[in-house]
């Protein structure tokens, strides 16, 4: 490799693992010739054509210590954005911010700093995104937490079909684990689905979006709301009934979440979303077999119908309870 090639190279993988090094408050430098285009009169979050080779680049939003530069997500209120923080150094983190329409709701404010709170009293764990910082700047609501390189766990049985005994017990192992630690420092996380796992290459789960989570005594008091929020497919039934939630009330979702990893489907299913939560709380369950689980063993299937009971005290009552039993699982005699 010539000598020009090989600056070619280190180049683009500077712009790479790098980008905002290419970005000042007056310049913004293209990822294919490094023009550096002058930033004044560009506008932020889209796309501009470099004036020389007419490559798209992504104009970056600067809040704070943080540049927000490549989009990677969106929601019904936030977008989510790849950002580099410039006191950190790293291009690690993901930043939530409120979208342009809904920052003037003071409902979706209040929820979304609620959100970045709760987060950030939980102390770190190795199978829970990390939170980096939250709050206000720039006349921009934000929340930035670590970016994980890896696929949704839902993403991931799209594309395999469905997960491996061995692996799905990992996943639920790593999962509970989270459960656990949030749950010990005072919260119950109450959105567990398939989109809330992250899944790195390395096969270490993180558990994101605190949407939800709340102190256990509030999660534990009956409820009159006008909605019922979460994910329809995992969604316990004492919920559908506006009822107090406690540990046993996640485990339910986690096996659904179970059974979805081992099967490829879901276990409740109709043609509305409506359909599906009245179904939690109003059909006959089929008790889950081989017939609906075929390859997998009898003692995961067992643990699985356990976790999936209707009533909260037939299935187990705490996280130490389904630790143990998916340890024992992983580790038969």
């Amino acid at each position: 490799m010539g000598i020009a090639s090989m600056l070619a190279c280190l180049k683009r993988l500077v712009v790479k693992n790098y980008p905002c090094t290419f970005f000042t408050q007056e310049r913004l430098r293209c990822d294919q010739c490094y023009y550096a285009m002058p930033v004044e009169g560009l506008e932020v979050f889209t796309f501009t054509p470099c004036p020389k080779c007419r490559n798209k680049v992504f104009v970056p939003l600067p809040i704070g210590d943080l540049l927000l530069f490549q989009p990677i997500g969106a929601g019904g209120f936030a977008s989510v954005y790849k950002a580099y923080h410039r006191a950190m150094g790293k291009t690690n983190l993901a930043v939530k911010i409120i979208r342009q329409d809904k920052k003037t709701d003071p409902e979706i404010i209040k929820a979304f700093l609620a959100e970045a709170t709760v987060h950030q009293q939980i102390p770190p764990h190795p199978n829970i995104v990390r939170y980096i910082a939250g709050g206000c700047e720039d006349d921009e609501y934000y929340y930035a937490v670590e970016y994980v390189e890896g696929e949704r766990l839902e993403q991931r049985i799209k594309t395999q079909g469905k997960i491996s005994e061995t692996e799905a017990l990992s996943l639920a192992a790593q999962v509970v684990a989270a459960l656990k630690h949030i749950y010990n420092n005072g919260f119950l996380y109450r959105d567990l689905n398939a989109g809330n796992v992250i899944v790195r290459s390395d096969g270490v789960a993180k558990l994101i979006d605190f949407g939800l989570t709340m102190p256990i005594e509030q999660a534990q008091e009956e409820t009159h709301a006008d909605s019922i929020w979460g994910s329809s497919q995992f969604i316990p039934p004492e919920r559908v009934c506006q009822g107090g939630e406690d540990a046993c009330s996640v485990i339910y979702s986690l096996g659904m979440l179970m059974f979805y990893m081992l099967s490829g489907g879901q276990y409740i299913n109709a043609e509305s979303i409506a359909g599906v939560v009245k179904r939690h709380v109003g059909m006959a369950r089929l008790a889950v077999s081989s017939a609906l689980l075929p390859g997998i063993s009898a003692p995961t299937i067992e643990s699985v119908n356990t976790m999936m009971r209707q009533e909260p005290a037939e299935r187990y009552q705490t996280f130490e309870e389904a630790e143990l039993a998916i340890a024992r699982l992983r580790s038969p005699r």
